[in-house]
Parts: C-alpha cells; structure tokens; sequence
C-alpha cells in the first residue's frame, strides 16, 4: 500500500503482516503504511508506530549498498484507522551520491464491517534517480478481507485517483489512475511471518507496478527482524532511466 507508494521506496523495509482476527479494527495487510506501523501485532485502538533501521542492496538504475531509515505511526478510532509513514535512504560511492530516495505516504480507512472499509490515500516521494524529481498521487477506493483465518489472510484493495510527475530533465505530467492492490500474509510459526505485497497503478502516461516479498520473524515483544525483495517497475521513462528497480532490505525494526 497499499495505498499510493506505500512501499516501498527508499527504505523499502518490509511491511509486518497483521494478525488475522475477526475485530473490525485489524489493520489491513493490503496497506503497506498501516501494516508497517502496527509493527505486526494486531492493535486494538490508540496509538502505535514502529521505527526501522537496516542495510539496503539495490541494482537497476543504481548498483549500491545504503544505509535506511523510516518512521512509522498508526492511530485506531473506531470505526477509522489512520497511518503515517516517513522513509528515506541516501547512499554514496567515492563521495558521490548514488542513491537518494525520501517518501512520505498516509493512508486513512473508515471500517463499516468486519471485512470491508473505503480508504483515502496520499503520498509524496522524490527519487531524481528513477527518472523523477518528484511524484504525487491521491486514492481512494474500497478494500475487503477476502481471507481471514488464523494463518492466513488476504486482503485486496481498488481505487481510482491522480498522479502528479515532475520527469528529470522533462515534462510535468498530470494523470488519471486506477489502482490494484492486495497483500497476503501467512503467519507460518508463532513468532513468523511470510508476506506478498502486490501494487499496480496504471495511467495513462506510466503503469507502475511495485511487488513487496518479505519473512519477519520477531525477536522479542518490541523488536523483529526483517528481510524482503522489493520489485518496483515503470513502464515508460526517460532516456537513460532503467524501467525496473529492485532492492534486498535486512531491517531491525522497534515497535511501540
């Protein structure tokens, strides 16, 4: 999430599945920003939030290994949900910047049953070396836990809204999008997950397309570890802009 960008970017650390419960107010594993919040572990109302430190290995329009960072808050108010999601990586090769990515992603969801909820979402990034100074989108859309049960979950999402480019050394480019999302988690042991995270957005100028593969297994009550492979691709560029990015993330995340 996912909402608009929500995954991924330059941190790219994995979102932490939720646990699957019949409470209206479990977070959505769609959702890339409200999933990483909660930390995984299923949150009955109030605040929360997770922050994340890790090592990034990327190839496509970078080869580089970074340092990442992210912050992460959630609010539960029945019936709403709320997330907010701060991410940044820079890296450098013979001190000279290589890789500079800053995201900032909300997503609200308003629950009318235990498994449907209609979503807004915003988000705001810059990474000059994907081929754009800076991207905006707006969503919203109606999601449905389709999958429920104690090991697994699947919730899917559809939205429609707009998004904002302004290319590298091009035009701004304004456009209607539609978007598909769904996030699957399979709680495979006690304290372990495995999660998939699939999002397409597709215009009429780009089709972005973002896949977000990660296990996270926890350490303790308020620390996990998490390794995942994310695949973001675009399929129209500019002239020396690679259309596919990927990235491995070992992150330490602490949640509260």
């Amino acid at each position: 999430m996912p909402a608009p960008r929500y995954i991924a970017a330059a941190l790219l650390c994995a979102p932490l599945a939720a646990q699957a419960t019949p409470d209206l107010l479990t977070v959505n594993s769609a959702s890339t920003v409200l999933a990483e919040a909660e930390n995984g572990a299923a949150k009955p109302q109030g605040m929360f939030g997770s922050i994340s430190l890790g090592y990034l290995a990327s190839t496509g329009n970078t080869d580089s290994a970074n340092l990442n960072a992210s912050a992460s808050f959630g609010y539960i108010a029945r019936p709403w949900r709320h997330a907010l999601v701060l991410r940044a990586m820079k890296g450098s090769t013979d001190d000279e910047t290589t890789s500079e990515e800053y995201e900032i992603a909300e997503q609200t969801d308003y629950t009318f049953s235990n498994n449907n909820y209609v979503f807004g979402a915003l988000n705001y990034s810059t990474n000059r070396f994907a081929g754009y100074d800076r991207r905006t989108t707006q969503v919203l859309g109606y999601g449905r836990r389709v999958l429920d049960g104690p090991r697994h979950t699947l919730d899917l999402q559809v939205g429609a809204g707009g998004r904002q480019t302004r290319l590298t050394d091009g035009p701004y480019q304004r456009e209607g999008i539609v978007q598909l999302a769904g996030g699957y988690v399979w709680k495979f042991a006690e304290h372990a997950s495995f999660s998939q995270q699939l999002r397409i957005d597709r215009g009429s100028e780009n089709t972005y397309t973002e896949s977000i593969t990660a296990v996270t297994a926890n350490l303790t009550g308020e620390l996990a570890l998490s390794v995942s492979y994310t695949v973001k691709h675009n399929s129209d560029v500019p002239a020396g802009s690679a259309t596919t990015d990927t990235a491995t993330a070992v992150s330490l995340i602490y949640g509260f």
